[in-house]
């Protein structure tokens, strides 16, 4: 070969045999060799660079028999790309070299076989100390490049596989330009191939990654949908059973009513002894038996109240109340607990006008349960009844009734427990005092449908305050916005800009 065409048409040929060859691994990787565990893909592409430099020999330039110019050391530069370790580099310039052998026993293959080893330590060994450095990958391949490829002259100058002065004059200008081009081309391709490569994987990586959650989100909304369909039956069956309650309630209430009527009845005449046959004792009897069976039928109606609530089958009419008439009957019914248990009772109006609208028959009871709860926990002292107008954050007017007593109060970690059904703020209450706890969650559930709320203020120790709060329509007297926000149940959140209470002086 006399001129650097021929070398280049030679190593052409020899470096499209590495593409090839390198292509056809590619492509056994991507259908065959993909799930092959990562030790043994590695001891694969040793295996492959080696089968690569050899084919890279078998269609090299001959100069003589026993002399081949080739580019069987590029493999060895491309290894870095794939392979961390130094020792891998350095077994594949073994496994080139001992393929050189292959060729025949002379001395151009001994020479040949020297070369590799060396190429492969150097390759190994600038590999290693370039990543130590802090230049770009693209600069240290380059530099990696021309280092192997000034070792590879300097090797067959130094071997003796041509004569040194005609090697180095004649043959290493055309042979070694032509060598460092095509290994900077071969691996160039080989890092962008590289690129692609990992780019891929990233993809596939994330695409598996991708059709993992989505599968785990097709079945996290099987079960959300498994356990809406499963709420939906409980609600059911809730319905169903809150239905059946309410029936069982209702019918038992009547038989219950039934035979307590006539106990009740019978107790009462017992109790008067209008025959004069009764003992004082036996008239102390009949009296219990009588208060004890008026305690239960309170109790039986409670109970039916508060489970026609639930159900959404208690009644509400509204209409014209007169105030006067509500602070008679309030009058009457406890002024002689009042006096039984030594305490004051005062009703007072403050700016509220003769009639209001809203369920007189609810709004009593309402007022009966606040009253009577006051009554019960209240020793010393007495207890208010205080009618009056407040004013919201709007400007809006709401008649309300403030229940104050000076009782023994409520401690501020249960005042919002005492509104639940059945709920004692002391264990100790229902022994010391009596009751079931149901007064004050009927008084509620019967504030939020006649449109209002109750708020509490309390201070354990000193008393308690309960404030029924009307809707503003209950002054406005439109019927039909009254009866809108009981049929919606609503329950309008009021902050009062003032509290016209006045203070109680016998306090």
């Amino acid at each position: 070969m006399d001129n650097l065409g021929d070398y280049f048409k030679s190593f052409f040929a020899n470096i499209s045999t590495l593409l090839t060859f390198t292509y056809l691994g590619s492509l056994a990787y991507k259908y065959i060799l993909y799930r092959v565990p990562v030790n043994w893909m590695k001891v694969l592409y040793i295996l492959l660079s080696i089968a690569a430099g050899w084919l890279s020999m078998l269609y090299g330039a001959r100069l003589t028999p026993s002399v081949i110019f080739d580019l069987r050391f590029v493999p060895i530069l491309a290894a870095p790309l794939f392979l961390s370790r130094p020792s891998h580099i350095m077994l594949i310039g073994i496994g080139i070299g001992l393929t050189r052998l292959s060729f025949g026993l002379d001395h151009a293959a001994w020479a040949g076989f020297g070369n590799m080893v060396i190429l492969g330590i150097v390759t190994a060994l600038t590999s290693e100390l370039l990543k130590r450095t802090s230049l770009r990958q693209t600069v240290r391949i380059l530099l990696l490049i021309l280092i192997v490829n000034l070792f590879n002259v300097a090797n067959i100058a130094i071997l003796g596989v041509y004569p040194v002065a005609t090697y180095l004059i004649e043959l290493a200008p055309l042979s070694g330009t032509a060598g460092l081009f095509f290994s900077f081309f071969f691996t160039f391709i080989l890092h962008d191939f590289k690129a692609d490569f990992l780019r891929r994987e990233a993809l596939n990586k994330t695409n598996q990654e991708l059709a993992e959650q989505f599968r785990l989100a097709e079945e996290r909304t099987a079960e959300l949908q498994q356990i809406h369909d499963e709420l939906e039956v409980k609600n059911e069956e809730l319905v169903a059973a809150s239905r059946y309650k309410s029936e069982f309630l209702a019918n038992m209430s009547h038989e219950l009513r039934t035979p307590l009527n006539s106990m009740l009845i019978l107790s009462q005449f017992l109790a008067e002894n209008q025959n004069g046959t009764l003992s004082e004792e036996e008239i102390e009897f009949a009296g219990i038996i009588h208060s004890s069976g008026q305690d239960l039928l309170t109790l039986i109606n409670d109970i039916l109240d508060l489970s026609k609530i639930e159900a959404g089958h208690m009644s509400i009419t509204p209409g014209e109340v007169n105030v006067s008439e509500v602070v008679e009957a309030m009058t009457r019914t406890f002024e002689p607990v009042a006096a039984q248990k030594g305490l004051y009772f005062h009703i007072r109006s403050t700016g509220v006008p003769d009639i209001i609208h809203t369920d007189e028959q609810r709004l009593q009871q309402i007022l009966k349960n606040l009253l009577s709860n006051a009554f019960k926990f209240t020793k010393r002292g007495g207890v208010t009844l205080t009618f009056y107008i407040e004013m919201d954050a709007k400007g809006l007017q709401h008649p309300a009734a403030a229940i104050r007593d000076t009782g023994i109060g409520i401690r501020a970690d249960k005042r919002e427990q005492i509104f639940e059904a059945f709920y004692q703020a002391d264990g100790t209450t229902s022994r010391k005092f009596g009751g079931t706890g149901l007064g004050l969650s009927i008084s509620r559930q019967f504030a939020r449908l006649l449109g209002g709320e109750i708020r509490l203020t309390s201070e354990e120790g000193t008393g308690s305050t309960f404030t029924l709060l009307l809707p503003s329509s209950s002054l406005s007297g439109q019927e039909r916005e009254l009866r809108q926000l009981v049929d919606d149940a609503k329950l309008p959140r009021l902050t009062p800009l003032s509290s016209p209470l006045p203070e109680e002086s016998n306090r």
